[in-house]
């Protein structure tokens, strides 16, 4: 076998792990954890977004959490990678699992009542901004 062919199978297997790694994670999450995600998926993408920014400025989230996303970001804007995105499939794939890796990471870190805090008011405030008329 050539070298990139070791690179390629290795690249593969680690993905692999990772998916395996988060889905083991996710088994093991506790209710309180799960319920919490759900509530995030039933909030719109702009709720989402405002969520993100509130828990970034929350003094009471400690730094080295409040540093994930923003390292998240810089990661994705930055054009060097683990894989070369001009590879097909595998150059989104690394991106995909540093994405899961860092939600994963801030989930397990930040302080689940801060959150739940955020959504709480998140929720509160989109039942205020729906439209009072009934919908067709």
């Amino acid at each position: 076998m050539e070298w990139w062919e070791y690179a390629l199978v290795s690249i593969v297997v680690t993905l692999l792990v990772l998916v395996l790694a988060g889905l083991i994670l996710w088994h093991k999450a506790s209710g309180r954890k799960k319920a919490l995600a759900n509530r995030l998926r039933g909030l719109p993408w702009r709720a989402r977004f405002e969520l993100a920014g509130r828990l970034a400025a929350d003094e009471r989230m400690p730094l080295s959490v409040r540093a994930i996303p923003a390292l998240l970001v810089l990661y994705l804007a930055m054009p060097l990678d683990f894989v070369p995105d001009f590879i097909p499939v595998l150059g989104q794939l690394d991106d995909i699992a540093v994405v899961f890796v860092s939600v994963g990471l801030f989930a397990r870190f930040a302080p689940l009542r801060i959150i739940e805090e955020h959504i709480d008011a998140l929720e509160s405030q989109a039942k205020l901004e729906e439209p009072s008329w009934p919908r067709p």
